[in-house]
């Protein structure tokens, strides 16, 4: 289903140890926040609950998602989010990460979401496109909704918003264009990162 039509794309975070009361009062603000960037390829920065800042800035395209990554990949985006974190926290400098990981999700060249029936009794929601926990809430909800048979104007609303993602080119020339596109995206946010 869907085949040659999604990006697997995964992005990266890392996040501190939790502030202790001198770098807390050092840090000044307040806790339980976050920001994301008007730039999708900027820099999310959140302040958690239990005192640990997030950086999220790193995007890359994965293939083949298990062998895409590596531990020297993981070391380089620690990296990318140390030069992050300094320039928003130098007063925190010696604040480690105590982690660096990422999640892969699906954009798709048109950055369409699929939505709907694949074939008699199979539904499918697919393709985030960057927005997975809102988009699997309120789109999981609303396919269990048709495939019950119901109807009601949310329903209606994502079949008319969403549709089918395009086709994409043949590697190598789909790699190139993502990694190009990637970087691009980096290069248009560097201000932001």
């Amino acid at each position: 289903y869907l085949r040659n039509r999604l990006l697997p794309v995964m992005t990266f975070a890392s996040w501190t140890r939790p502030l202790n009361d001198t770098e807390l009062a050092a840090y000044g603000g307040q806790l339980d926040w976050g920001l994301t960037p008007a730039d999708h390829a900027g820099t999310t920065v959140r302040m958690t609950q239990d005192r640990r800042l997030i950086i999220r800035n790193t995007y890359k395209h994965v293939p083949k998602y298990g062998k895409s990554t590596s531990d020297a990949m993981r070391e380089s985006v620690r990296d990318d989010h140390r030069r992050a974190f300094l320039a928003r926290f130098p007063q925190l400098a010696d604040v480690p990460f105590s982690h660096t990981w990422g999640g892969v999700y699906a954009i798709s060249r048109n950055f369409t979401n699929f939505f709907g029936e694949l074939e008699p009794g199979v539904f499918a929601s697919a393709c985030d496109n960057g927005v997975g926990a809102a988009w699997g809430t309120i789109s999981g909800t609303l396919l269990a909704e048709m495939a019950v048979g119901g109807d009601s104007a949310q329903l209606r609303d994502i079949q008319t918003v969403t549709g089918m993602p395009s086709l994409n080119p043949p590697e190598p020339f789909l790699g190139l264009g993502v990694r190009s596109r990637i970087r691009l995206a980096a290069w248009n946010s560097r201000s932001e990162l």
